[in-house]
């Protein structure tokens, strides 16, 4: 076959044979036994990253005998560049390594890399127009991106004339919108984003952005409340930044737990709250655990706005929604009016009862016995704290005698989601209408898409399953359900295949506090 030209950058068709194409060189790097990438987990090796046709490799660094000099490994380079000719050799492409860059640690031997781009530790690169490390641990870049932007509204006031309709969609559209690739990453201080919210309000009504003076004609929190409530619908570039930022904790929480990208974001996350990373999706949930983060780490500002638009617990509906209330930071469990507190206060232990696994009612509840545990039981994970019968006797008291009196007896509640014991991987679920006897219950049945999805889609309704379910024959699950008006109920689960207790959170007993209704 005769080639006569190539695919066309735009295509819908190139990056599908692209991928095709390059699928193989990543199946050669994942299987060459002699490439060391990052062990992320016992289990896990990360040896590469591919975004587009950007394609991150990543070697071992193996530490001499001095601490503070690391050297990557030959052989695993090596290797790589021999997997790499081989790719080339079968598929009649070459590697530009003239354009090819490479981060080294310091102190690290440059002889293996003398034909690429050296990026010594500590300096700034760009990767998939990401600057790195400073995006991920200042605002470096989007200050840069902010005064650009100005430029652009400036060149737009001088070669247009436009209405204020017309200078919102271009602020919207053609200028802001240059923002928010980077701004979920990149964290520029107040100051930047307030300067270019005055840019803004300058061009919008006097068409100039860098006007001295300006006489503000509507509220700002008037401007940005859409058109059909009676706003002007611009976007405010600190709330854009704000969600596109607190967007990745959401999806980090909601992500499946052996994902690569989470393993290592809540391992850099560890970093920046200093716990174990076993700790950081319990810390996410309370403010109280988020502050004195670890200055210009990864995170550290992201993490800081989360704090301030922290989740609040929402009291239990059913049994396995009680197990799952936190002990510390909760108002619904509080001492003379006050939440224990996790840190920062007197007599405060629970960021040191996290640390040994007890954080939550279902740590001191034995479902088996329905009784709280033994204080043998306790002892095993709260040895070496102190005061540590005292402290227990303090939180039991606090906890709600309607909550112990349904844990006590564990009747499973209309609403209640099961799924049957039988059935490995869960396809169906099924919600409980009513008891019917002691040890049966009616249910009606739903149908799920996939059960190996953290959150799965909307499930459909089954009525021809609708029926009875022994008690002993089921489990409990959780499914969320979508709280914006729709003619019919939408459904989803989370996590099916693990029981609630076992779930670092439950999304259903939390929501934000609302704001400026």
């Amino acid at each position: 076959m005769t080639v006569t030209r190539s695919v066309r950058q735009g295509c819908p068709l190139s990056p599908a044979l692209y991928v095709l194409y390059v699928e193989h060189l990543h199946d050669m790097i994942r299987e060459n036994e002699s490439i060391v990438g990052l062990q992320v987990s016992p289990q896990i090796q990360l040896k590469l990253n591919s975004f587009a046709d950007d394609t991150a490799a990543i070697t071992e660094t193996s530490h001499t005998s001095t601490a503070a000099i690391t050297e990557t490994s030959h052989t695993s380079t090596a290797a790589m560049r021999d997997t790499v000719a081989t790719f080339e050799y079968y598929a009649g492409a070459r590697v530009n390594w003239d354009k090819s860059t490479v981060l080294l640690p310091a102190g690290a031997d440059l002889e293996d890399f003398q034909d690429m781009t050296i990026i010594p530790q500590g300096q700034n690169t760009r990767y998939l127009w990401v600057l790195l490390p400073a995006a991920l641990t200042n605002g470096e870049q989007m200050e840069g991106l902010l005064a650009e932007a100005m430029r652009k509204m400036h060149r737009w006031a001088k070669g247009t004339g436009l209405g204020v309709i017309g200078r919102i969609i271009i602020a919207n559209n053609a200028v802001s919108s240059t923002l928010w690739y980077v701004a979920p990453l990149s964290a520029p201080d107040n100051g930047a984003l307030r300067e270019y919210k005055s840019a803004i309000r300058r061009y919008m009504w006097k068409n100039d952005p860098y006007a001295p003076q300006l006489i503000y004609r509507v509220r700002w929190e008037k401007l940005i409340q859409p058109r059909a409530l009676g706003g002007l619908g611009m976007l405010d570039p600190h709330l854009e930044a704000t969600a596109l930022q607190m967007r990745i904790v959401i999806w980090l929480l909601f992500e499946k737990d052996d994902a690569l990208w989470k393993i290592n974001t809540l391992a850099s996350m560890a970093q920046a709250l200093k716990m174990d990373q076993a700790d950081v999706e319990m810390a996410l949930l309370h403010p109280q655990l988020q502050r004195g983060l670890a200055k210009g780490a990864m995170w550290s500002p992201i993490l800081e706005k989360w704090r301030k638009h922290s989740l609040q617990q929402l009291p239990p509906k059913t049994v396995d929604q009680i197990l799952g209330q936190s002990l510390f930071g909760n108002s619904l469990i509080c001492k003379q009016g006050r939440p224990f507190a996790w840190q920062n206060e007197p007599a405060a232990f629970g960021r040191q009862w996290l640390a040994c696994g007890v954080s939550r009612i279902a740590d001191l509840w034995d479902e088996e016995a329905h009784n709280w545990r033994t204080e043998i039981q306790m002892a095993e994970h709260l040895r070496h704290q102190p005061e540590r019968q005292d402290r227990l006797r303090q939180l039991k008291e606090a906890i709600p005698e309607e909550w112990i009196h349904r844990l006590r007896t564990g009747e499973r509640t209309r609403g209640k989601w099961v799924a049957l014991n039988t059935d490995e991987p869960p396809m169906k679920l099924f919600r409980i209408l009513y008891r019917a006897t002691q040890e049966w219950y009616g249910v009606e049945a739903w149908e799920m898409q996939d059960s190996e999805v953290c959150l799965g889609e909307p499930m459909t309704r089954l009525p021809e399953q609708d029926g009875l379910i022994h008690n002993h024959n089921m489990r409990s699950v959780v499914v969320l359900e979508d709280r914006v008006q729709h003619a019919k109920a939408k459904f989803q689960p989370f996590k099916p295949r693990k029981h609630p207790v076992e779930l670092s959170w439950d999304p259903a007993s939390w929501e934000w506090k609302a704001r400026n209704t």
